[in-house]
């Protein structure tokens, strides 16, 4: 096997640490499962999964929507940890 690219590893880091910021908001937010998040938020609950463990790119928008359905202002999210 061959070294991981420089991006693919910058890339992986950012998904994995997105993912631990909304799984903490998650429970923050007294949603104990994915599945409650996803039914709240309105999104299947295999693609939340997904985006907590960080195995899927979220889009801006679908970021968006999540933070306000769950009443996290963007400055919050991203105050910690994406520096």
């Amino acid at each position: 096997m061959g070294k991981i690219p420089q991006r693919e590893t910058f890339n992986a880091e950012a998904l994995n640490k997105l993912g631990k910021r909304l799984r903490q908001y998650r429970k923050e937010k007294g949603y104990n499962t994915a599945e409650d998040a996803a039914n709240k938020l309105e999104i299947q609950r295999s693609q939340y999964t997904r985006y907590e463990s960080g195995t899927s790119n979220i889009n801006y928008l679908t970021l968006m929507e999540i933070l306000q359905k769950m009443e996290i202002p963007i400055s919050e999210f991203f105050s910690e940890g994406f520096d």
